[in-house]
Order: C-alpha cells, then structure tokens, then sequence
C-alpha cells in the first residue's frame, strides 16, 4: 500500500486513489519521492554548510586578527608605519615649536640663546614638548648644545626613536639655521 503525504501540512494519507490533501488541498507525494529528495539536499548541504563554516572562521579570525595586531604592536613597542611616521611629524612640530620659543628668548635677551631648555619654561613654553616616540622631553633636553657667546644653538631628538619611520637617529635636528628633518645628501 502507498503512503502518501502532503508537503504543505504534513498529513499522512494511506487511502488508496488519494491525490490532494483534504485539509490544505495540496497535492500528496508518496514516501518515496520524499526520502529520495531529503537524501539529495543532505548530500549536497554538507558541502555547503562546511563552506559556509570555514567561510565565518575565517572572518572572525581577521576581525580578531586585525584587533589584536596592532595591541600587540602597541605592548612590545612595534607601530605601524603611518603611526611612526605621525610620531615623527609630530616630533618635528615639536622642533619647531621649541625652536620659536628660542627665537622669542633671543628677541628678549640681546641675540642670546638660554644655557638651558628649562629656561623657556614658563615664560615661552609652559611646558617642554615631549617626542610622541620617546614619551619624553628628555630628548631634547639632552641633546641641547649652545655656543660659547650664546648665539648658536642646536638640539635634537636625542635616539633612534623614528627607525620605524625610516628615519636615522638623533633626528629631527634642529639649529639656528633651521630644522633639518633628515641628514643632508652626501
């Protein structure tokens, strides 16, 4: 005897000569057909969903990957490029900034540099700006050098704190002439 069953509602009809269902007017389709269509989707979903599984995998394990990277840069001290390179452009803001604040000394004490950077503070910077590599003024401090009548300075930033940015060290380096961003061509 044939068993029967309806797609839509899911009634089961033994009743030979049966062809639609008499509660959702569906046409019935024997056991068969059913078990034979239910094997065919099972075997072409495992390949599907395996796909789609590895396919999720490997977004979450970017998005963790993309998250983590640059913490871990960040723990062991490691940037990436366009970071070291804002450092560094910040480090020579940096320069500039003490560099004015010399040339307001000058103005105001006859066409002599300080002995000190310390000496800008508090009347031409509130404070001395501190290398965004370094996290320090020390830097700078460090590496101030003026002349003997005082009419000559120069300072840097003392390290090789901007080799991430392709940058050698003890630079920017600035002077009474100006700042120089990288060391002059040979």
């Amino acid at each position: 005897m044939a068993v029967n069953f309806c797609q839509n509602c899911g009634i089961k009809f033994s009743e030979p000569g049966v062809n639609k269902c008499h509660a959702c007017g569906e046409d019935l389709t024997p056991k068969e057909k059913i078990v034979e269509k239910v094997k065919e989707i099972k075997g072409k979903g495992n390949t599907g969903v395996m796909i789609l599984v590895a396919l999720v995998v490997g977004v979450i394990g970017f998005l963790i990957g993309s998250f983590v990277s640059p913490q871990i840069g960040r723990m062991t001290g490691t940037t990436s490029f366009q970071e070291a390179d804002e450092a560094y452009n910040q480090c020579v803001a940096n320069c500039e900034q003490i560099s004015s604040a010399l040339e307001m000394y000058s103005l105001d004490k006859g066409a002599c540099y300080p002995k000190a950077l310390q000496d800008l503070v508090p009347d031409y910077l509130d404070a001395l700006p501190r290398c965004p590599s370094a996290r320090s003024a020390d830097v700078y401090i460090s590496s101030y050098q003026v002349s003997k009548d005082l009419k000559q300075y120069t300072f840097c930033c003392k390290g090789n704190y901007h080799r991430d940015a392709g940058i050698p060290a003890d630079y920017p380096c600035a002077h009474t002439k100006g700042i120089d961003k990288v060391p002059p061509e040979k």
